[in-house]
Order: structure tokens, then C-alpha cells, then sequence
């Protein structure tokens, strides 16, 4: 019989949340920081990051880099496990990008850019935190997927693949990780207000611009 463990309130454990820039990261690490979280935040866009550790009463940890950086990501683990004043509660895998074209039109390079950050970025990120959490015998890994990962949406293949693919990784280590401790939780927004369609990049069949595609959004 696995023995089940009672998490405990994940406000007051250091957190680390990627995508930590804008909208849903920044909204996650602003809450979590104000019920007494330190925070450890991820993003390329530096200016973001910035800003979003500017707008944090607390203890805080800023670093800019590149998700897909697998190397970056354990050395910024490296520094969380040195500096985190509490016990890590969860790391929040939530750097994600946007592209939507019809297949047939689709650039290569765009779905490549798309996978090594929705992908790889969340296995590198699990890769790096983990045997940190297992040490502790506590804590979640919490990845981001998306309504798109439940369900095909036509134009939008490789970013359903991303995220079906978040949703079964986290599933399988889920059961894996049954009696540790250690949790897996995916997660499943559906529209949000953030920047995602603005930054990302589409092709619309029916010729809307791409600020249109991101209003409409």
C-alpha cells in the first residue's frame, strides 16, 4: 500500500517559477510572494524579469536565461539550493511560447522554437529541480500545459503537441513519484490575458494580422 503524505501550505516555502517576465508567471510569483514566499524567477526577456522582481516585497532571486539551456538551468538550481530560506515548496515550469499557422504553411524553425521551450524547457526544468526535492522528501513540480493539451485545435499543431506532451510527461512521473514525497501536478489554463500571442508567431489562414490574432485572443 503506497503511503500518501499531507503536503504542506505552500505559502511561506520558496518557490521558482520560469516565465516569471509577465502574465501568468508574474501574476503567480506577485501572489505567492505576498503570503510570505521567497521567490527564485526565470526569463529570457530580461527587462521583464526585472520588473517583475522590482514589483516583489520579499526575498527574491532574478535570474535571466534561456529554458532550453539545460546547463543554465542546473547551474540556476545550484544557486536556489544555496540561497532558498525555506524549504522549496514548488517549481512552477511555466515558460511557454505561441505559434499558430496551418500545417502546410508552418516554418520549421518556428515549431523547433516552440518545442525546445514548451518541451524541453519543462524537462530541463524538472531535470534540475527534482533530485533537490527528493533530498527534501517534499515538495511539486508544476508544469504547465494548457485546454490545448486536452483537445486537437486545427492550426495550432505544434502547440497542442507541446502540450499533450506536457500533460503525458507529467502524468507518467506522477506515478513514478508515488510515496516520495514529491508531487507532479500539470496544469490546464484556458484564455488568459497574457502577452502569448502577441509574442508568438502565426500565420492566420483567414489573413487576420498578427495584432489582430492577439486582441482577439
Amino acid at each position: 500500500m503506497v503511503k500518501r503524505c499531507r503536503p504542506r501550505p505552500l505559502a511561506g516555502q520558496t518557490v521558482v517559477i520560469t516565465g516569471a517576465a509577465s502574465g501568468m508567471g508574474r501574476a503567480l510569483a506577485q501572489r505567492l510572494a505576498a503570503h510570505g514566499s521567497p521567490v527564485a524567477l526565470v526569463d529570457q526577456d530580461e527587462d521583464g524579469l526585472r520588473d517583475t522582481a522590482a514589483s516583489i516585497d520579499g526575498p527574491c532571486l532574478a535570474q535571466q536565461l534561456d529554458v532550453r539551456d539545460r546547463e543554465r538551468q542546473f547551474e540556476f538550481a545550484a544557486e536556489v539550493a544555496g540561497w532558498a530560506p525555506r524549504p522549496i515548496g514548488a517549481v512552477f515550469n511555466n515558460a511557454g511560447v505561441f505559434v499558430a499557422a496551418p500545417f502546410a504553411a508552418e516554418d520549421v524553425a518556428d515549431d523547433e522554437w516552440l518545442l525546445g521551450i514548451n518541451i524541453d524547457g519543462v524537462v530541463n526544468g524538472v531535470r534540475a529541480y527534482l533530485p533537490l526535492l527528493l533530498r527534501q522528501g517534499s515538495g511539486a513540480v508544476v508544469n504547465t500545459s494548457s485546454i490545448y493539451g486536452l483537445a486537437g485545435v486545427p492550426y495550432h499543431t505544434a502547440y497542442c503537441a507541446s502540450k499533450f506532451a506536457v500533460r503525458g510527461f507529467t502524468d507518467s512521473l506522477r506515478h513514478e513519484l508515488a510515496g516520495t514525497g514529491v508531487r507532479a501536478v500539470t496544469v490546464h489554463p484556458g484564455f488568459a490575458k497574457t502577452e502569448i500571442v502577441r509574442n508568438g508567431r502565426t500565420r492566420d489562414p483567414e489573413g487576420r494580422s498578427h495584432d489582430e490574432l492577439a486582441a482577439g485572443f
